[in-house]
Order: structure tokens, then sequence, then C-alpha cells
């Protein structure tokens, strides 16, 4: 994470004023929407950061007098003399998002005519004012400098932090679609609701729900491949034209502004219209992408959205609401079946005792894991970040979620806690496979799904919160040691399950790895007191350990290792 600083309206075009409205009334929202499109995309798909930045702007000043354009760079560079330590960009996805908001709300169909040189200055500066009005939003949330304390990072970053963080976090295709294949497998094989995989197959007139899955994926490998060819001289691909067994798929996935003017007229609340419907057919046979991640959840997190309302399921008395149907999957699906598969395969020591919870007493961990000494206690939580607290721009609402999420008596953390408490009265293994409970390593381990718990700080905000409790209960003397807590996303597992065989590589020693990493970029820190020194303090554990991880899927089989342990040929055709 980096702290970036975006020039605004006023500090490229000092002394002018000028209005949204009145710069942009004789410009065609789909001209902008197109543009957008392909600023998303190059930023999301090819960004080469300041070779990016000159691109864009080039796109949009090229037909400026050299007189202009030196101007405004003149004037940002103001800005930059003023912050010598921090990058400057002017393009981000988060403006972006914020115009096409403004652009869908305020929607002027007007002839599609070659613009104006004159235009595209009036285009630019309206970008800026959108910039600075996301601005002024994002400083009135802090209306002074925290104290310099254990609170300090969250209090400074979080508050504007969660309202971007799911724009730029980069996704991996493959690894969504794995969750879509597990999520469709349950359903139909494991559960009475089969007949509604049945039925929205039905409807998109496929086979298997890897057909739908692929057809998705397909639309995201043709503008990878794409983007690569155009990679020297093109953009990104941003847009994908009218193929045969897809219409439905376009159908479902088209954004129209008439409805998203509905819903969304006062609030873009945190997207969710972009996100439920990622593209923008511009005629009969083409659509805008109008967001490339948002278009790779639709075969995960907006799958699970469009199935609710399309499949039919809704009808059930169980799940009268989404968030029923949520729960249950979070409950079922992500936390008692997946993740079950995922840690089974990822322990393959002869030498182990793993252990989940079956309910034959209260207070077990979703998982236990023991080699010799070294004891992870895994809790699993598929909780939703929510919507309420991500649009707050408040510390306080951000904190009451995270705590009530997972950091509570009844919940993560306190989880955790009690067993502890539990362990050294009783062990968790019959017949107990260790001499004495005060010899016991153990490592705190809460697996997550919700990307928003990946924000750099949360995992010291709850491992300051667990220690503490840890100190007061004196549960620190009970064992050798007991590790910080460590939180770990489930798309890692994911990505990584095949890689831990206990001896060159394990999640122990990543974990080990990573709090070490941690404790000495605080000592940094502390010595000197810099924010960019402060921010790395606070990375995430998939950001830190993976560099220590042989990503290359292909020489590890990594295919064949993933459906074996998921069974993801379970719902195919035999």
């Amino acid at each position: 994470m980096e702290i970036i600083l975006t020039p605004e309206y006023h500090d490229l075009f000092p002394g002018e004023e000028d209005n949204l409205e009145q710069l942009l009334i004789d410009i065609p929202s789909l001209l902008i929407l197109k543009l957008i499109s392909m600023i998303n995309a190059e930023l999301y798909a090819n960004d080469k950061g300041q070779f990016t930045q000159t691109k864009i702007f080039n796109l949009l000043l090229g037909r400026q007098p050299a007189s202009i354009k030196d101007k405004i760079i003149n004037n940002a560079q103001e800005k930059v003399r003023r912050n010598p330590n921090e990058q400057t960009h002017f393009f981000s996805t988060l403006y972006n998002m914020n115009f096409l908001h403004y652009e869908l709300v305020n929607f002027r169909e007007l002839p599609m005519n070659e613009i104006t040189p004159e235009q595209d200055l009036r285009l630019f500066k309206a970008y800026f004012l959108v910039v600075e009005e996301v601005n002024k939003v994002y400083r009135s949330t802090l209306k002074k400098t925290p104290e310099y304390d254990a609170e300090y990072f969250g209090k400074m970053t979080w508050p504007t932090l969660i309202d971007q963080f799911e724009l730029n976090y980069k996704l991996e295709p493959y690894t969504i679609m794995i969750r879509g294949s597990v999520f469709f497998n349950y359903i139909q094989c494991h559960s009475q609701y089969s007949m509604y995989v049945k039925e929205y197959l039905d409807k998109h007139k496929k086979v298997t729900a890897l057909n739908y899955l692929l057809d998705i994926y397909n639309i995201l490998i043709s503008g990878y491949n794409k983007t690569k060819e155009n990679q020297e001289s093109g953009w990104a691909s941003f847009k994908i034209s009218r193929t045969d067994g897809f219409d439905t798929l376009f159908e479902q996935f088209n954004l129209t502004e008439r409805e998203y003017q509905q819903v969304f007229k006062n609030g873009k609340s945190n997207y969710s219209g972009i996100k439920s419907k990622p593209l923008y057919a511009y005629d009969n046979n083409n659509w805008l992408i109008l967001s490339w991640p948002f278009l790779i959840n639709k075969m995960y997190e907006g799958l699970l959205f469009d199935f609710y309302n399309i499949s039919g399921i809704k009808i059930e008395k169980k799940f009268k609401q989404f968030i029923d149907f949520k729960n249950f999957v979070g409950e079922k699906i992500t936390e008692e079946y997946l993740s079950r598969k995922l840690l089974r395969s990822s322990f393959r020591s002869k030498y182990q005792t793993i252990f989940f919870d079956d309910k034959s007493r209260q207070g077990l961990p979703d998982c236990y894991y023991r080699k010799g000494n070294k004891v992870i206690l895994f809790e699993i939580k598929d909780a939703y970040f929510p919507a309420s607290a991500i649009n707050s721009f408040s510390y306080d609402k951000i904190t009451e979620a995270i705590d009530l999420k997972m950091n509570n008596d009844g919940k993560g953390t306190g989880q955790i806690l009690k067993q502890l408490g539990s362990l050294i009265d009783q062990s968790i293994e019959k017949p107990q496979g260790y001499k004495h409970v005060r010899n016991l390593q153990i490592y705190p381990v809460i697996v997550y799904a919700d990307l928003f718990f990946n924000m750099p700080g949360i995992n010291h905000y709850l491992e300051n919160s667990f220690g503490r409790k840890i100190k007061e209960l004196n549960l620190d003397k009970e064992f050798k040691s007991v590790h910080p807590l460590t939180l770990i996303n489930i798309t890692f597992l994911i990505s990584s399950f095949d890689l831990f065989d206990g001896k060159q590589l394990s999640l122990i020693s990543l974990m080990d790895h990573y709090h070490k990493f941690i404790i000495a970029k605080q000592k940094r820190a502390e010595k000197t007191r810099d924010l960019n020194d402060h921010i790395n303090s606070y990375q995430p554990f998939e950001q830190v350990v993976s560099h220590l991880l042989p990503y290359d899927k292909s020489e590890r089989d990594y295919v064949k290792a993933t459906i074996e342990a998921l069974d993801l040929s379970e719902g195919l055709p035999r």
C-alpha cells in the first residue's frame, strides 16, 4: 500500500470556477462511459505507472496547444513540490468510478458526434472537479490529526481507504472461479436445493455449472489476450462484442442508466449497482466493460446475488432475504465444506493430528492441527463486512463492524480465547498425543472470506485486542507460547494449499516469517516516524509472504490438485 496524491481542479486551474453541469452540458454521457471504461481497463490490466498516467493525459489533452498543457503540468508540479515524498498520479480507479456514477445518474442522451478540442479541455476539467468533490468528502472525515498511538494508523487511513479498497484490490480470476465451482457443486450435490441449479443453468442454456463459469472466464481470457496483443501500441481491452451462446450472460450483466437512477440517484452505495451489472450496451452488438474486477466477481460474489434472484431459490422460507442466503452459503459452504477440504489438503505430513469441529462438545475450534508441540487453532469466518460501515467514513463504525464480526465473546478472537481455556483443562485429542500442555506452542488463526478484512491494519487491530486479553487471563503462562493472531484470506489457501509440504514450506513457517517481518517494520516506523514506514508495518499476511511461494501453477499441476482436493468433478456428467 502507498499514499498517492492526485491534483484537484483548483490545483490545475487556480483562480477558475466551473461546475460539472455546465462543463458537460453538450458532451454525450455515452462518450464519457466509453472513456472511463477505457481508463479503468488500462489501470487494472496494463498499468505501467507514470507511463500509463502520461498515456491517459495525452489521450485527453492531445489536441490542446502546448501552452495549455505546459501550464497544467506546471500547476501539477507545484503540488508535487509541496509533497515531495508522495507519489502523484492524475488518474485513479476511485475517481473513475465516481465519475461513472455521476454520468449514470445525470445521463445526457446526445448525438455521438466527434467532440472538439474545447470540449476535450472541459471534459478534462470535469474529471478533476470530480476528484475535488471526492476529496472534500474524504477530508471532512478527519477533523484533526489523531494522536500518534496504537490506533493512529486505523484512524488516519480506514475512513477513506475502505471506500476505495475494493477498487484497487487485484483479483485472481481462477481462484474466484474455483469458489464459484464449489458453490454450485455444494448446492447441486450436497443440499436439498439442487433443482435451483438446474433452473438457473436452463435459463442460460448451459448443461453444467462449469460451462456457465467458463463462459465468464473465457470473456476474461479474451480480454487479457487482446490487452497483451495491444500492449505496445493500443489500450487494454474494455469492450466485448456479441458472441453466440453468451446472449443471456450479456443481458443479465447489462446496466441501463434508467434502472441505475431508480435505485442509486441519492448515492452510489459502495458501487453495488455496477457490481450487479458491470456491462453497458452501447449498441445492439457491443458492450462496455465498466469494471473488470466487478466482472471477475461475477464468478462468485456477484454469482451469489444473481443465483438468489434468478434461480427461484428465494421462494424458500429459509431464504426470505438475500442476507439469509448469504449466511447459509457462509456457514454451510465456506466454513463447513470448502475450508475443511482446503485444510485437509494443506496438511499432508504423516506425523500430524488434524481434527474438525464435530459438535461433540462446546467450544471446539473449527479446525485443530498439531505437529509435535506446535498447535494451530483455526476459526473460519465467512462474515460480510457491512455496507453501512464501508460507506460510513467513520473509524468508530468500522471498528464496531470488525468487533461485531470477529472480536467479541462469541466470535473470532473470543472463540479462540475460550478454546485456549478449554485446552488447559481437557485435550481435544483422544487419546492425547502430547505430554504436557505447558510444552505447546499455540498459533491462533482466523481464516476470513470477505476481502475487506484484508485491509491493512485489521490484523494489527485484532492482534492488539487478542494479545491484551491473553495477558489479562494469564493464558500466556499456561503454554510454552501463544503466538500473535494471524488473519489469512481463504483465497490464499485456495491458491497455495498444494505447496505446504511441511518440510521446506509450511503454514507455520510462513506465520513465523510474517510476524518477524511486521515486528521489524514496526521498530523502524517508531524510529523514523515516517508515514510510509508506518504503512509498511501494517501489511496483511498474503502481501508479506507471497514472495516466498513458488506461484507458477503450471509447474505444480495445480489444476489437477485443485480438482482432486475440492471434488470439482463431482457436478459434471459421468
